[in-house]
């Protein structure tokens, strides 16, 4: 009789045990047999770490401090580009010219103070003989019609138009010629670029005893030639188109008692 053996048989595989929830971490909750049980309660979240306080800034120093532009460039470079970037500049202020503008009196501007400061400047800065001569002819321009602007106010308040502030004008230097020296009533003459000096030469002449000087005979012109004359670019033009013939007549006319009305 054969007697046969059972196999052994496999170990029971063991019973699957649900995962416990343990929402309390630090203190969970166990039961009377220590098991852990679930626990509903609610954990607070635990605060966020404070964030670390910031390295302070390095202190400067030789090796942190930056190289500024062009520190490192060669000297021999560096001379090399100044002397090609001055290439074509007057050697010294003085060496820069005036330039030739209409109605500007060069010669004597050459040596003003604002010119020379102005080419102590342009040498300075590099500028080339052609930036320079932009440069006073811009100046000169705004000169210019910042001049005529005041020169055409002043003479709004001396006449109505034109020819009567010329007219009054001309009167106030007939009687200075008459009543003064050349060289004292020229002096007035060129005092006299307001209103107000005119009006207050005009009071003087007014208040002067009559002793003065007698008027020349009168005038050969009649106000409306002198009129004519007067706004002609013999008369009113620049200093190179007057005629001097053609300002002596007018003023002849005036020195001799003319007037023209308004």
């Amino acid at each position: 009789m054969s007697q046969t053996q059972d196999a052994p048989s496999s170990p029971a595989e063991p019973a699957a045990v649900a995962p416990v929830k343990h929402t309390n971490a630090i203190y969970p909750k166990r039961d009377e047999h220590g098991e852990l049980v679930d626990d509903p309660t609610p954990v607070a979240e635990p605060p966020a770490p404070a964030e670390p306080a910031p390295d302070p800034p390095a202190e400067p120093g030789p090796a942190s401090d930056p190289v500024p532009p062009g520190d490192d460039i060669p000297d021999d470079v560096r001379q090399r580009v100044l002397d090609e970037l001055r290439v074509g500049v007057p050697a010294t202020p003085e060496d820069y010219v005036i330039p030739d503008i209409e109605g500007f009196d060069k010669e004597t501007a050459a040596d003003s103070a604002i010119f020379k400061t102005m080419r102590s400047a342009a040498h300075e800065a590099g500028l080339k003989p052609e930036a320079f001569d932009k440069l006073v002819q811009d100046y000169v321009t705004a000169e210019v019609a910042e001049t005529n602007e005041f020169h055409s106010k002043q003479m709004a308040l001396l006449g109505k138009d034109e020819t009567a502030q010329q007219a009054r004008v001309g009167q106030v230097n007939a009687a200075l010629t008459r009543m003064l020296p050349k060289e004292l009533a020229e002096g007035l003459m060129h005092v006299a670029a307001t209103a107000a000096a005119v009006q207050a030469i005009e009071a003087l002449i007014n208040r002067a005893p009559s002793a003065a000087p007698s008027a020349p005979p009168a005038p050969k012109d009649d106000a409306d030639t002198i009129r004519k004359l007067m706004n002609s670019k013999e008369y009113m033009g620049y200093e190179h188109e007057r005629d001097p013939a053609i300002v002596a007549r007018v003023d002849r006319f005036f020195e001799a008692g003319g007037t023209i009305k308004g």
